[in-house]
């Protein structure tokens, strides 16, 4: 799960970018660090929506969705 930390020789994501500066580096290892940084920048979106749409959907359990409009509701009266 971590080989990136020893493809890389790095620690964390901040010290992936700023390995981007290394005069060592070749342009195409630059632009594979790049591509490794835009993809795992695109997993730190994903998971972060991720937990806010459970989150959303646990607030709006909690509220009781259903008298939020979704279906009947058994806390409010009916007529007829």
């Amino acid at each position: 799960m971590d080989s990136w930390k020893e493809t890389y020789d790095v620690e964390s994501l901040p010290a992936l970018r700023q390995s981007i500066g290394d005069e060592d580096l070749s342009g195409e290892e630059r632009r594979e660090r790049l591509d490794v940084i835009e993809e795992w920048e695109y997993n730190i979106e994903v998971r972060e929506s991720v937990q806010l749409a459970i989150s959303l959907k646990s607030s709006l359990t909690t509220l009781g969705a259903d008298s939020l409009g979704n279906g009947p509701s058994e806390t409010l009266p009916q007529e007829g």
